[in-house]
């Protein structure tokens, strides 16, 4: 009994060991699309004819879908399944990038990127809350989410080195074309290892808060985007902030009076201690 216990930990070790490697891949995938494209900026303004700003909404669209849709995107994949959530993305995710691959003018590429950051949204914080999920002891979720943590930052670092590699011996389209094989492993590696889970309880969907939260984030992202170019002072700069606050208010007012809110706001009065 006590051999085939241990042979039990040992399985169970491992395939939490192949769960965090498929999550670790799959954030370092989305990460390193956050810089790996600057690198091939020069060579798209050539190619695609593309004008400054043209060039600054490839860069930005991803972070601005991203950053706009990751709340709404991680309080369904919670409710509704982890792991489709995660291949989900994972596909699209590939998907997309060979689009962006093939593009021939800034305005379909602004889409995709646009389109890029939505999936991503709903891999991030998918591969957290598996985390939380496989790892039930406090010790190993804390190493695993310190690991998950650092290889988000090695995807953002390694995003120039590679796109200079890469444009060093091939064209533009192949910054794209070198994240699709890696979502695709991704995918695979979610498909047979990762397992489901949800809260099926809860499946009531907070509507109103998934909408506030994501117009509040994605209000604040663009304002800040563009404020540089219009003037951190200027009329529309500010306006962009004043809305801002007023989706924040909203999304605080509808959470405090749902039956089922995405964050329980109640806990923020809560003083630390």
């Amino acid at each position: 009994m006590p051999a085939l216990a241990m042979g039990q930990t040992t399985s169970t070790t491992g395939r939490r060991g192949l769960v965090l490697a498929t999550v670790l891949l799959a954030v370092f995938a989305i990460n390193l699309d956050v810089t790996i494209v600057n690198v091939a900026l020069p060579d798209l303004g050539r190619e695609l004819n593309a004008s400054t700003r043209d060039l600054q909404w490839i860069v930005d669209g991803y972070n601005l879908a991203f950053a706009a849709l990751v709340l709404a995107a991680g309080s369904l994949g919670d409710r509704f399944g982890r792991r489709p959530a995660l291949l989900v993305g994972l596909a699209g995710f590939a998907a997309t990038s060979g689009v962006g691959a093939a593009v021939g003018s800034p305005a379909a590429l602004i889409t995709v990127r646009f389109v890029m950051g939505a999936f991503a949204a709903m891999i991030y914080p998918t591969t957290l809350s598996v985390i939380n999920n496989v790892f039930p002891d406090r010790a190993e979720r804390a190493k695993a989410i310190g690991l998950w943590g650092a290889v988000t930052g090695l995807g953002v670092a390694f995003g120039p080195v590679t796109g200079g590699f890469l444009l060093a011996h091939f064209s533009w389209p192949s910054v794209f074309i070198a994240l699709v094989p890696v979502s695709l492993l991704g995918a695979i590696l979610t498909f047979a290892f990762v397992p489901e889970s949800s809260n099926p309880a809860e499946a009531h969907v907070d509507v109103p808060g998934l909408v506030a939260s994501s117009a509040a984030i994605g209000s604040l992202v663009y304002t800040i985007i563009e404020a540089p170019g219009r003037g951190w002072g200027s009329v529309p700069t500010l306006v962009g902030f004043a809305i801002t606050a007023a989706l924040i208010m909203s999304f605080i007012v509808l959470e405090y009076r749902s039956s089922d809110p995405m964050i329980d706001v109640s806990l923020f009065r809560t003083p630390p201690g």
